[in-house]
């Protein structure tokens, strides 16, 4: 299991880690993570692992739940198989603070929202699709 450190603090942008395995030979798996994988409506973290040896870089595009572990989809440099990330690679993870940011503000508006609604026309949240830009809150009479 993926020790999540998002749960514990939502402002870690910044996090070492172990990759414990690669799955579907592009998901790292991580032994801890701040990256916050797609959830109920939440899209996920973006950012990059670091590569503690040989100083590579790599862009994290997508982030989700497999099976009780947490992925992170990685953008390899040039195809470069030599440069993968492998089982026991330390890596430093650097959340793109800014999209996190947003999201969290976007979150608690639709709760906000939620409770107005509920309150006003006695209408329950069904459903919602957190964006950067624009957010979507579906509502059951």
């Amino acid at each position: 299991m993926t020790e999540t450190l998002y749960s514990l603090n939502c402002y870690i942008t910044e996090f070492e880690a172990t990759v414990t395995k690669i799955t579907d030979n592009k998901f790292v798996v991580l032994d801890r993570t701040a990256f916050y994988p797609e959830s109920g409506g939440q899209p996920n973290d973006m950012g990059k692992l670091i590569r503690k040896s040989e100083r590579a870089e790599f862009g994290v595009s997508y982030v989700d739940k497999f099976d009780g572990y947490i992925g992170h989809e990685v953008v390899y440099p040039d195809g470069n198989v030599s440069m993968r990330l492998k089982a026991g690679d330390n890596v430093k993870g650097i959340i793109d603070r800014d999209r996190r940011y947003m999201h969290m503000r976007m979150h608690t508006a639709t709760h906000v929202i939620a409770n107005v609604i509920e309150k006003e026309a006695g209408a329950q949240i069904t459903g919602n699709q957190l964006g950067i830009d624009q957010s979507r809150v579906d509502f059951q009479p």
